[in-house]
């Protein structure tokens, strides 16, 4: 099973719809959330109904005019449950047929406003008090640390705080991963070209307890601004298991032989 989120910059030229539908192709994927469409609800209904035919969506214009999450699903593989919308993030609950697999899924768009950024803080929160196996992937507009974005402007430290405080309290964490380290860059000329950490994979202790096969990768950009992320379920799923180490052993007398 694979999940995706890709922040697309914008839906509306068919290149784009193209290179998304090889996407979904190549990888098999059983649910992708494209972020920041820019597409107009009218027209979005004629996007999917002709490009994707496969494929189920769900899209918050009900919270955004712009539309800025679409949770797209393969109904033969997947049943999605949309059970809250907001502007900036849509939480499901995900079964996959063929694994029987059952978990929680938020798609992120964080503003561009930490002001704004507040409402989704909250919203992570109140969620992660009523699920079990949670993850929530998608474009944070926000870095954890003062490491993950190079610019001449440092981050600000009221945001990160205020991110790291939202994880911590929902008991999120980033899957370890492969791919690109920064997921967005402005594609602007050396001098005033800036790097960032803004798409993430985060999931609580219950899934890596439940599912500690899955493993998080970073596509490259393409035609996008940043990097398309993807999680990956592996067959055999088993408990993980933990190395622990008693600091009394080092006081024995033959410890170091």
């Amino acid at each position: 099973m694979i999940l995706a989120t890709w922040n697309i910059r914008g839906f509306n030229k068919p290149i784009k719809h193209s290179e998304v539908n090889l996407f979904l192709k190549e990888n098999n994927v059983d649910v992708l959330g494209l972020l920041e469409t820019r597409v107009k609800s009218t027209k979005a209904k004629t996007i999917l109904r002709s490009k994707f035919k496969r494929y189920k969506a769900f899209c918050n214009y009900n919270k955004h005019y712009n539309g800025r999450i679409w949770v797209l699903w393969n109904p033969s593989t997947t049943k999605v449950d949309i059970l809250q919308e907001e502007a900036q993030v849509i939480h499901c609950k995900i079964r996959h047929y063929l694994t029987g697999k059952e978990f929680y899924l938020s798609v992120v768009y964080g503003s561009n406003s930490a002001t704004r950024r507040h409402d989704l803080w909250d919203s992570l929160h109140q969620f992660s008090t009523s699920v079990t196996q949670w993850a929530a992937m998608g474009d944070f507009n926000v870095v954890r640390h003062s490491h993950e974005k190079i610019s001449a402007t440092p981050p600000i430290l009221s945001e990160l705080m205020d991110f790291n405080s939202c994880l911590l309290n929902c008991g999120l964490d980033d899957m370890s991963g492969t791919g690109n380290d920064f997921t967005w860059f402005n594609k602007q000329e050396v001098s005033t070209r800036v790097y960032s950490k803004l798409d993430r994979i985060l999931v609580n202790n219950t899934w890596l307890q439940a599912y500690s096969q899955t493993t998080a990768h970073f596509l490259d950009p393409g035609i996008s601004d940043h990097c398309l992320g993807l999680l990956t379920f592996h067959d055999n799923d088993r408990p993980r298991k933990h190395f622990k180490f008693l600091n009394c052993w080092t006081e024995h007398p033959q410890f170091l032989q």
